[in-house]
């Protein structure tokens, strides 16, 4: 199947950039804009795969402009960008014939303005499809943030949100349906920006899957029922992605997805100025409330400082008695008039690597940016300020900043800890092995592992199995833990005659020890069969990722958040891994050369 998709991608009709002379007005055309050439790569081929199973419609015009990746995905990439149109199973291709930059404004509403011409229908939905921040829109690098909505890694570039609103000025289109296929979209600064180019936006709140969007059940309810208008599609969506995340097999993550009326988003901003300005009249009497307001509400810490605007406002009751109403009148206006339709799916058997086992059920479809001081990275604060839309509401912008100041001289938060990591293993007989694994934690101070020594900032390890001579290693959280990352690696450092040839490796996750629940991952058959290179490249961190290496190994649940990191994200991941790895190779060494 994946041939064939690289057969219709690469040999195509040079003719068919005509066809659109002859083509007749449908009544929808979905433009999907794959910004694939990153880690991602493999994810476009699959989404493809999910359009290619459905069946056409003349009256619905699927088409796609995509990139794959040299480095991800090699067996499909032929350094060329692709525009095609999903029909009958196959992919009809218009050629371009060379490499765009997909993070291009000028790019983008090429693509808009080429699908409205060339497919002319009553009612148009744009789907942008690729790794996704909020308002910052890309990942953390270095200490500060990368611009970017759509990487393309490529031509080193990301779009900013202000690149994204330039590009659909540009194009000139107001969409019936804006749909973002990209994770913690679903916020108000990205909303307020873009309303007058949508009628109606789709997006999620928190973190996507790596599936993303089951194109297969959308575009199959829209050919079936082509006459929806874009709130009706829009509704599609945010049911068809909920419930294909809410049913086995799919079901160990949390997701959320929701729809908002484009045409109440000024009435929104009003509000919200209204709001900013009474919290930050009172913030100097009351601000140990409004504290405890925002440590209660909904969080989505995966952009550090984001939370649920709804939520929130549920939440201001207590704090008095004008901010009160005020935040009535809003949760009134996005209950009412802003948000159609929002759904969330708290899994059981999510694991948030963050802190512990978290969930989503006070999600109501819209975020909104509000952080402590701890959570603000170099100029952050002040690129926020620089947001179009927050200078157009200056009380609220103000309250941030007060807020944030404030927040500077209370006492550090903490997380709820007493979790446990732990990892055993046996030889392929399920008897003793005496093999050499080590379980490392990233925890947001640093990277640890047994053979440091058994205490961290955070938690406590047991003894390093070659001290102990006992086929495991655990690491138990204190009580109250810092906020942030708490991710296990586990590597196959050394093996031994007892253990053959290779040993089986089983990970446990007890998300609290007062109720000795727990998940599992494994077995894992290690060995150094296929081990990981000295020299990791980009490639190499991608491969690791996945699990693709004999010798290192990541559960399951990690491994999903790895894969649909940035490339940027997993490469610092990695690093500091392979730097304590390399250091625990060398002490290794001098203790042996004594």
């Amino acid at each position: 199947m994946f041939q064939s998709i690289l057969i219709a991608l690469v040999f195509t009709v040079s003719c068919s950039a005509l066809v659109h002379a002859g083509q007749q007005e449908a009544q929808w055309t979905v433009l999907i804009y794959m910004a694939g050439e990153n880690n991602l790569a493999s994810a476009v081929i699959g989404d493809l795969k999910e359009m290619l199973a459905t069946h056409s419609n003349p009256q619905v015009k699927v088409v796609v402009q995509a990139e794959v990746s040299r480095i991800y995905t090699p067996q499909f990439a032929d350094g060329v960008t692709h525009r095609f149109q999903i029909l009958n199973g196959s992919l009809k291709g218009f050629p371009l014939g060379y490499n765009v930059d997909m993070a291009s404004p000028a790019e983008l509403a090429s693509f808009i303005r080429w699908g409205v011409e060339t497919f002319p229908a009553r009612k148009y939905c744009l789907v942008l499809w690729d790794h996704g921040l909020g308002w910052m829109g890309g990942e953390r690098s270095g200490g500060g943030w990368n611009r970017g909505l759509l990487e393309d890694e490529g031509s080193h570039s990301f779009m900013s949100l202000a690149e994204l609103k330039t590009a659909l000025d540009e194009a000139g289109i107001t969409f019936d349906l804006i749909e973002f296929d990209a994770c913690l979209m679903g916020m108000w600064e990205v909303a307020a920006t873009i309303y007058n180019r949508a009628r109606y936006i789709s997006f999620s709140e928190t973190t996507e899957p790596g599936y993303g969007d089951p194109y297969d059940l959308i575009l199959g309810k829209l050919n079936r029922q082509p006459e929806m208008d874009g709130a009706e599609l829009g509704r599609v969506i945010v049911d068809q992605y909920v419930s294909y995340y809410s049913q086995s097999p799919h079901d160990r993550t949390n997701v959320t997805k929701s729809l908002i009326n484009s045409s109440h988003i000024p009435e929104l901003n009003s509000g919200l100025e209204r709001l900013g300005r009474a919290l930050d009249d009172i913030l100097a009497r009351k601000g140990q409330d409004i504290y405890s307001v925002r440590l209660a509400t909904q969080a989505f810490d995966k952009l550090p400082g984001s939370m649920d605007l709804w939520d929130f406002c549920d939440r201001l009751e207590s704090t008095d008695e004008a901010v009160k109403e005020l935040a009535k009148t809003l949760i009134g206006i996005l209950k009412n008039r802003v948000v159609m339709e929002s759904r969330h799916f708290t899994s059981p058997d999510y694991v948030d690597w963050s802190s512990g086992q978290g969930n989503v059920d006070h999600a109501h479809g819209l975020a909104t940016y509000l952080p402590y001081a701890d959570q603000i990275k170099g100029n952050e604060l002040e690129d926020y300020k620089d947001l179009q839309v927050v200078q157009t509401l200056p009380a609220w912008s103000k309250f941030i900043e007060d807020f944030v100041s404030y927040t500077g001289k209370v006492s550090s938060r903490t997380a709820p800890g007493n979790f446990i990591l732990a990892a055993y293993w046996t030889n392929p007989w399920g008897g003793r092995s005496g093999a050499d694994l080590d379980l490392y934690i990233i925890e947001p101070q640093g990277i640890y592992a047994p053979w440091m020594g058994q205490t961290t900032p955070n938690g406590f390890f047991s003894q390093d199995s070659t001290t102990s001579e006992n086929d495991y290693e655990t690491y138990l959280a204190r009580p109250e833990i810092t906020p942030g990352y708490y991710i296990p690696v586990i590597n196959l450092y050394d093996i031994n005659y007892m253990s053959g040839s290779s040993v089986y490796c089983y990970f446990i996750y007890l998300s609290d020890i007062s109720k000795w629940n727990w998940l599992s991952w494994g077995p894992k058959e290690m060995s150094f069969f296929n081990p990981a290179p000295s020299n990791w490249d980009d490639y190499v961190i991608y491969l690791l990722s996945i699990n693709y290496y004999s010798d290192w190994w990541i559960p399951t649940e990690v491994e999903k958040i790895l894969s649909r990191a940035s490339t940027e994200t997993q490469r610092n991941f990695w690093l500091q891994v392979k730097r304590e790895y390399d250091r625990h190779h060398a002490l290794t060494a001098r203790r042996n050369n004594q």
